[in-house]
């Protein structure tokens, strides 16, 4: 390591000092947060004083072992190397009673284990939540337990259709109707109550619904006793009428007929047939016409005439179209908060909270509760020093908990006479949970928020930028820079963009496979790499590619490039923007290899390979001639059938099924005895023995993974719940369970698979990008914020200007979470980066930027 960055990781580690680090994938800002939370506790620091917190559970037991471990090899270490090391530490001399504190830490450790605060911000609420028991908010939480997604679900289910049968909304539910189908307006109401804090805040001002009308006219530009008809009716009269009957008289006689006709009808039928006469002057999409038919036929001043009133008709229909708009998210949020109301209460009768209560009801008791004075002054004497890891990634309300807590560190005169300190790390390119609430600028906005608190109370404060990384290589780090600049992204950094310096001497190595229609694989080959191979892929068989791809590394006992290893499965990260159709393909295309793979963070057990197959297997026990779910049984890993099997046995088989086709004749006699077997074994069974005897059958290599024994405990506890259900009603209820399973990738000698957003904190030697060619598009284009502002859209077809501009705005956030979700899955890779492409991929993929962004890119036949 340079002396440079050794001083500056130094700088980081002081204690002495507040510190906000800015540091770039790889750079070791975990290393730099144990050495803090270490040079702490050798000032003597209590471990119970020090605070740290950290966006998951996972990330915050790999620290707390980081930790034992630094200090159990301090225990076990010789009085002069143990001096060394700690004079790489820390810049002051080593004292006898410093190599005292050392060599016991990990016993101390150990020993108060209870007392290690390195935790979650939402296990920490819970923590204060429970301090003061006879508090209101507290209530809420003593002896009760986090909503579980199925639960979550089940409950909304519930609330959704009480409120549709509210006799208060009718009107209300009326007006959706002739918007949504039921299942659209039930998606959208969840996804609003899933941005359960910002929602809450929202409703917390709107006690009636004279003030939320009130509220969203102000929105969109009208008075709050705005009134339609009224308005239309007045600009009706203002029309210049016997000016503009002249002039339709002498346009086109189709353009002319209809404006005549409009002109000479009464009042009311103007009304109504407002928008048949707009379309003389407007687009289908309601946008000025840039030539009006006829028009050219007229005379100077009656064009202009002509055109001005083409400007009075769209100001009408922009008007009805704003008008419709907030009536719209009158309605929705209207009803919504209706929905949000039911599940609260329903939340409490089975004593259930929403994580993001844990925030609320914390900032609640630390703000307004009579015993807050006792509390913080409580938590001040037990908190002398705040670390916060992945700090891009809390949003608005994590970091009010936090102001609070470290709001008596910079009080100045009166404050405690020990030095307090708060240590903030995080990556503004790294900030990738705009869904949760996060956002680059709240991380440069803390720093400048606590620079200035520093600067009132006399007290240092440092930033500084990592922008070394210990991990990729220098090729693979050029990559990233040119996305980065190219892009002009870096304009919303609080500081100028650094470029990435990687530490190591070795060369790393970037391939990009693009595919095409006639499946010929064209590779772009960027100027550093090594001579490219050519290959053949098809669309449809990514899985297939990558499987045949991972057996040749093999075989080949190929070595990772820049380095003298040997490739096993373990050394592969497969990076996914999104689990889907792909997934499952490179799922199933492993399985019929028998290649190790395991999935990486949290999904849905629905979305397991293995359990789609078992359910595949269940529906064609169920309908044999379902041939769309028994060619997927055929394609699942308990026959690993081939596409172009499945087309031979689908092909000219006539009116048949595919069931009739695999019955007739020798050649897929085998495929017929194993389903038959099934069958048997369906007759004789349970639902749960028929599940655990394939499983245990046909899944006995992976010993039962995590999600079959998750499934089979859920097929339990569905029979001992409902006795007298069937196979089907088994289907539907596990469909709206939404049952999760988070799968560990630690210590598994198997191929990883996970989205982007779940391979935060991991790495690996190489790196694929399976599903580059797709496109981010936001996740669900209708609820959008303006500030503590709700807007809803409840269609393209009916936005007006303002809904537009918002819909614009939030496009071009995620276009930039895009690029950082693409600058964290790009940093995975120590040595190598495959990036699969399409060349009908969307516009702006992940592979047209990361082709686009490299030195060269040279296709190869």
């Amino acid at each position: 390591m340079s002396n440079n960055h050794l001083h500056i990781q130094k700088q980081a580690s002081n204690p002495n000092y507040s510190v906000y680090v800015n540091a770039s994938a790889g750079s070791g800002k975990t290393k730099v947060l144990i050495d803090r939370m270490l040079r702490l506790l050798l000032k003597g620091n209590n471990l119970s004083n020090i605070l740290c917190v950290t966006f998951t559970n996972a990330a915050a037991e790999e620290m707390i072992e980081r930790l034992k471990g630094r200090a159990k090899k301090w225990c076990a270490e010789s009085k002069g190397d143990l001096a060394r090391e700690l004079e790489d530490l820390i810049d002051e001399p080593i004292s006898e009673s410093m190599l005292s504190l050392a060599s016991s830490l990990y016993g101390t450790l150990l020993l108060e284990a209870q007392k290690i605060k390195i935790q979650t911000m939402h296990a920490f609420c819970a923590r204060i939540l429970n301090i003061e028991i006879d508090s209101a908010y507290t209530n809420d939480t003593n002896g009760n337990r986090i909503i579980s997604n199925a639960e979550k679900y089940s409950l909304l289910k519930r609330a959704y259709y009480e409120a549709m049968r509210s006799e208060f909304l009718q009107k209300v539910v009326r007006l959706l109707a002739l918007l949504f189908n039921n299942q659209i307006l039930f998606e959208y109401t969840v996804d609003l109550i899933n941005q359960y804090a910002k929602f809450h805040d929202y409703l917390k001002d709107i006690d009636t619904e004279e003030r939320l009308l009130g509220q969203i006219f102000q929105l969109f530009g009208f008075e709050q006793d705005f009134d339609w008809e009224i308005f239309l009716e007045k600009r009706i009269v203002q029309l210049d009428m016997p000016a503009l009957y002249l002039i339709a008289e002498s346009l086109a006689e189709k353009e002319g007929r209809l404006m005549k006709a409009w002109l000479i009808s009464s009042l009311a039928e103007k009304k109504e047939n407002l928008f048949e006469y707009a379309n003389i002057f407007l687009t289908q999409d309601h946008k000025k016409r840039s030539r009006i038919s006829g028009a050219k036929s007229l005379n100077e001043r009656m064009q202009a005439q002509l055109y001005a009133h083409q400007e009075e008709v769209y100001e009408i229909i922009q008007t009805k179209k704003s008008y419709n708009a907030a009536l719209h998210n009158f309605a929705f949020i209207r009803f919504a908060q209706e929905v949000f109301k039911n599940y609260e209460e329903f939340k409490r009768e089975k004593g259930l909270l929403d994580y993001d209560q844990l925030l609320i009801n914390t900032i609640k008791l630390l703000e307004t509760s009579e015993n807050r004075h006792w509390l913080l002054w409580k938590l001040d004497c037990e908190i002398d020093h705040i670390l916060v890891d992945e700090a891009q990634d809390l949003n608005a309300y994590q970091w009010q908990i936090i102001k609070l807590l470290s709001e008596e560190f910079f009080a100045g005169i009166g404050a405690k006479e020990e030095n307090r300190t708060i240590f903030i790390v995080g990556d503004q390119k790294q900030s990738i949970f705009g869904f949760q609430g996060a956002a680059p600028e709240i991380f440069v906005d803390i720093a400048r928020y606590y620079k200035e608190k520093a600067r009132h109370a006399l007290k240092e404060w440092v930033e500084i930028d990592f922008n070394i990384s210990f991990r990729s290589g220098k090729e693979i780090l050029e990559l990233v820079d040119n996305i980065f600049i190219k892009t002009d992204i870096t304009a919303q950094f609080n500081t100028s963009y650094k470029n990435h310096i990687s530490y190591r001497n070795t060369p790393a190595y970037f391939q990009a496979w693009q595919l095409n229609d006639e499946t010929k694989n064209t590779l772009l080959d960027s100027q550093w790499m090594i001579p490219a191979e050519s290959a053949s892929i098809q669309r449809e068989s990514i899985g297939s590619f990558i499987a045949t791809r991972v057996s040749d590394w093999l075989k080949d006992q190929r070595v990772i490039f820049g380095s003298n290893k040997n490739f096993e499965l373990d050394d592969l990260m497969i990076i996914l923007r999104k689990r889907g159709r792909i997934y499952n393909d490179i799922c199933n295309a492993l399985s019929r290899n028998q290649i190790p793979f395991v999935s990486c963070g949290s999904l849905f057990l629905k979305d397991k390979v293995t359990i789609l197959d078992l359910l595949s297997l269940l529906k064609f026990i169920l309908n044999q001639a379902d041939d769309f779910n028994l060619a997927n049984l055929l394609k699942s890993a308990l026959f690993n059938f081939k596409e172009e099997d499945i087309f031979k046995i689908a092909f000219n088989r006539g009116k048949r099924t595919i069931w009739q086709s695999i019955s007739e004749g020798n050649r897929y006699q085998p495929t017929r005895e194993k389903l038959l077997k099934f069958l048997e074994l369906f007759a004789d069974s349970s639902l749960y023995q028929f599940f655990y005897q394939v499983a245990f059958e046909y899944y006995k290599k992976n010993s039962f993974d995590t999600a079959i024994k998750t499934f089979l405990n859920a097929v339990a506890n569905f029979e001992q719940q409902h006795q007298f259900a069937g196979e089907l009603e088994f289907l539907h209820w596990f469909e709206a369970e939404k049952i999760q399973v988070l799968d560990s990738c630690a210590d598994k000698n198997a191929i990883r698979i996970t989205t982007a957003h779940s391979a935060k904190g991991l790495e690996a030697p190489i790196i694929i990008l399976a599903d580059a060619f797709e496109s981010e598009n936001l996740s669900r284009d209708n609820i959008f914020w303006l500030g503590n502002r709700l807007i809803f859209s409840s269609g393209a077809q009916y936005d007006d200007k303002f809904v537009k501009i918002i819909k614009e705005k939030a496009k071009f956030i995620q276009k930039n979470e895009n690029l950082r979700l693409l600058y964290v899955a790009v940093t995975r890779a120590r040595d190598e980066v495959y990036v699969i492409g399409y060349n009908k991929g969307k516009i702006g993929n992940w592979h047209e930027l990361i082709c686009d962004s490299s030195l060269k890119s040279d296709p190869l036949e």
